[in-house]
């Protein structure tokens, strides 16, 4: 029996080294990953104004099909700039807080059949998502980086996520655009 207890005693003491070990070696790894974050460096004002630049060239298009409810919903959908002028105030310009900054809004045509009927032939706006937003956002925000989601089985919606954002700063909300099955639409948020 004490040989039992002994041995139980040992190997108590043998587990709390080898878990002091590995808290150890796991500070240190927090140690590094702190050290690495460190090091990140934020991207500059000309590199922000460039992926903005960018973006307003890009067209991002779906063209795609679901099966649902033994139906097939046949979906295309083109996300565009509309090369407009939008002012954004000084204020928002953190890269040259002196002046106005001009951004352009987006817009996205959708188109959704189901079977051989046309139940959604619409172009969307951001205005159709100001009962979500806030001041900033309705005056100055552009309809960015959208997301098929696919279907919402919970919802029994077929979906859309977008973001609205002030351009080249970080005020913004994401927003969802959701479609019933007979076509109708909705705006919701998170």
């Amino acid at each position: 029996m004490k040989y039992l207890l002994y041995c139980v005693i040992l190997l108590g003491l043998f587990q709390s080294n080898i878990s002091k070990e590995k808290v150890e070696r796991n500070k240190t790894k927090i140690e590094v990953n702190n050290a690495l974050s460190d090091t990140l460096v934020e991207p500059t004002y000309q590199e922000v104004l460039k992926e903005y630049d960018s973006t307003c060239s890009k067209v991002v298009r779906i063209d795609t099909n679901l099966r649902l409810e033994g139906t097939v919903y046949k979906i295309r959908f083109k996300h565009y700039c509309l090369f407009d002028t939008l002012i954004i105030p000084s204020k928002y310009n953190w890269g040259q807080p002196s002046k106005d900054f001009y951004a352009h809004n987006f817009v996205s045509k959708l188109i959704v059949v189901k079977g051989n009927d046309t139940i959604v032939d619409t172009i969307i706006r951001k205005d159709m998502f100001n009962p979500l937003l806030y001041g900033s956002l309705v005056k100055y925000g552009v309809l960015f980086d959208p997301n098929f989601m696919g279907y919402n089985n919970l919802e029994k919606v077929i979906q859309f996520q977008y973001s609205i954002s002030v351009p080249l700063t970080d005020v913004g909300k994401s927003v969802f655009l959701d479609i019933g099955l007979n076509g109708k639409i909705k705006t919701t948020e998170e």
